[in-house]
């Protein structure tokens, strides 16, 4: 759904086909296409037919239970939160089990988007999170992803950036399954980009994930989706200080919203860009965006906006020593916000306003900008204090992930040594217990004068063989990495493990990258077939223009990733992030009851 065009005729169209319909199961779902393009009198007039038909008609138990339902539904579309939470609440309580139609899901999921507006944060949890049990009954992947990509922006909002990765996460991977589900990737893709963006210290993830969602957005035509995350990937290059690869970035969000006439996109956009010049030291075309921004943020009526576009405007001002405009948007900036918390103190400021209309007197204003210019100052003091404090804050936590980094290789470096004398010890073993048994047999024979079967001298040969590939697959110097890869996915077939791959092997690696490449696969698969309880598995290396993508996947039970890279004696999963770390690869592993997923992406 593209927002922004034909609207007027998309809310005619909705409005027309929800109040003929004559199914009254249909109208808790017919509802939700008025919630993009519409507006208020359209959704009040819904509601208003809803009631004329309770009124006019004996209606059934489930007849009555839909259309309440959908006067909730339309509440909480409305942004009447509170009255929302009541209703979607008796709705629930009294819901019919004999309804055929009966949809917890939507109803628990618009009772958490209510609870989260009105900032009940753990109400919105527990709701969204019996929406995805009732989603998980009914296989429901679309409705799942979009649970999901919500409980991850609480969690943010609660700054559990770790959960709320991990959520963003599980909407993005199980969006993947299904191409219908682009809009929510891309959305999950744009949540991470916007926790990296607030939590990284580079922004390098941050750039990649809005990338990704950007170029969803473009290749299905979701326009304003796509520019919007444009901004926050200009957002993203202010931060890291490329400011002029901001500007081109923020001129061409500029240049469409002005296009579709989108007054919200024009105020962040503006907003956004007047920072950027801030940055670059241009006071008076910051200026200009934020009185632009201003005026957008105004024509929709946007108040959070108008708060932080008249804090910054009064600050410019006072730095160019035009204390009358300074003063203007200060008091404005305390009317938004008085407004916005609901205070009762719009009586003084438009005392304020007066005083400052009729004329008052030059002394009482310079009082007025000295007392400013003082808080500045002890604002100036309280920041720095501040930046201080986080530096060492930074420096300490820099130190101890040092610290912890260290102590993970001490322990990895034992673990190898201990593993290569058990290795050590295993050969000794299969040379004792199979080779020299067998040698020992054919020198018997000899030595008694029986002739030898050519057969026990191939066993010998092959035992040998066996222990010499197991060592260092020869076979990769001999055939290539792409053989070496589908032979050593038809040896874990023939032991029981259903091992299928696609490879398209263009970007050549030296012999030993190729070797490291090899044992991640065969360490993957290895740990498939001993721990993950899997039937099947497929390894997927595709070639780019800069590089190599590797994908290891199985469907097996899953496991606990960030508790197993805790584990000193996760030997495999660290072997496998030390050979990717050798070859300056990046390396994500997504893990659950559904199967393990490795992705390493190898520069070229």
């Amino acid at each position: 759904m593209i927002v922004g065009q034909n609207k007027k005729s998309d809310n005619n169209v909705a409005y027309k086909k929800f109040v003929s319909e004559k199914n009254i199961e249909k109208l808790p779902v017919l509802v939700i296409n008025l919630f993009s393009n519409t507006n208020d009198s359209i959704l009040q007039a819904s509601y208003n037919h809803l009631e004329k038909i309770k009124a006019k008609r004996s209606n059934s138990v489930c007849e009555l239970f839909y259309i309440n339902a959908t006067q909730a539904r339309i509440l909480n579309i409305r942004g009447k939160f509170d009255e929302a939470i009541k209703r979607l609440n008796e709705v629930i309580k009294t819901a019919p089990k004999d309804c055929n139609a009966i949809n917890l899901l939507d109803l628990y999921n618009d009772l958490g988007s209510s609870y989260n507006y009105t900032g009940k944060n753990e109400l919105a949890l527990n709701n969204y999170y019996k929406a995805l049990k009732e989603a998980q009954k009914k296989k429901d992947t679309s409705s799942q992803g979009a649970i999901h990509l919500n409980i991850g922006n609480i969690f943010f909002v609660l700054k559990k950036y770790d959960k709320a990765k991990a959520y963003y996460n599980k909407c993005i991977a199980i969006s993947s399954y299904n191409k219908k589900h682009d809009l929510r990737k891309a959305s999950g893709f744009d949540a991470m980009g916007n926790l990296y963006l607030n939590t990284s210290e580079t922004m390098d993830l941050a750039k990649e994930n809005f990338t990704k969602a950007i170029l969803i957005f473009r290749k299905n035509n979701y326009k304003e989706f796509e520019y919007s995350t444009l901004n926050n990937l200009g957002i993203a290059y202010e931060t890291e200080g490329n400011y002029q690869k901001a500007l081109e970035i923020y001129k061409q969000v500029y240049d469409y919203a002005a296009s579709i006439q989108n007054a919200a996109l024009m105020g962040n956009v503006c907003f956004d860009m007047g920072f950027n010049y801030i940055n670059m030291n241009n006071s008076k075309d910051a200026i200009k965006l934020f009185e632009q921004s201003y005026f957008n943020y105004g024509q929709i009526g946007m108040l959070d906006g108008m708060i932080d576009v008249n804090r910054e405007l009064s600050n410019l001002y006072k730095k160019e020593k035009e204390f009358e405009k300074a003063f203007n948007h200060l008091s404005k900036f305390t009317k938004y916000k008085d407004s916005l918390n609901k205070a009762s103190n719009s009586e003084r400021l438009v005392e304020l306003k007066k005083d400052y209309e009729f004329g008052i007197e030059r002394e009482q204003l310079n009082s007025k900008v000295i007392t400013y210019k003082l808080r500045n100052t002890i604002l100036l003091i309280s920041m720095l204090c501040l930046l201080l404090v986080a530096g060492l804050i930074f420096l300490y936590k820099k130190r101890k992930a040092a610290s912890q980094e260290a102590k993970k290789q001490e322990q990895f470096t034992f673990q190898l040594l201990q593993n290569t004398e058990e290795e050590r010890g295993r050969i000794a073993g299969e040379l004792h217990d199979s080779v020299n048994h067998d040698l020992l047999a054919i020198k018997n024979n000899l030595i008694n004068g029986k002739q030898i079967a050519v057969e026990e001298v191939a066993n010998v040969i092959e035992e040998v063989r066996n222990i010499s590939r197991n060592l260092h697959p020869a076979v990769l110097e001999n055939i290539g990495l792409e053989a070496s890869i589908e032979n050593l996915c038809e040896r874990l077939t023939e032991i029981g493990l259903f091992t299928t791959c696609e490879i398209t092997y263009n970007q050549k690696l030296n012999k030993n990258k190729e070797l490291q490449l090899y044992r991640i696969i065969q360490e993957a698969l290895n740990n498939t077939l001993k721990h993950g309880k899997a039937d099947a598995a497929k390894v997927i290396l595709t070639s780019t223009e800069d590089s190599l993508l590797l994908e290891v996947k199985d469907n097996g039970t899953g496991f606990n990733v960030e508790q197993e890279l805790k584990n000193p004696k996760s030997f495999g999963l660290q072997s496998i992030l030390q050979r990717a770390k050798a070859i300056t690869a990046k390396i994500n592993i997504n893990s659950s009851n559904k199967g393990t997923v490795i992705l390493i992406n190898i520069p070229v």
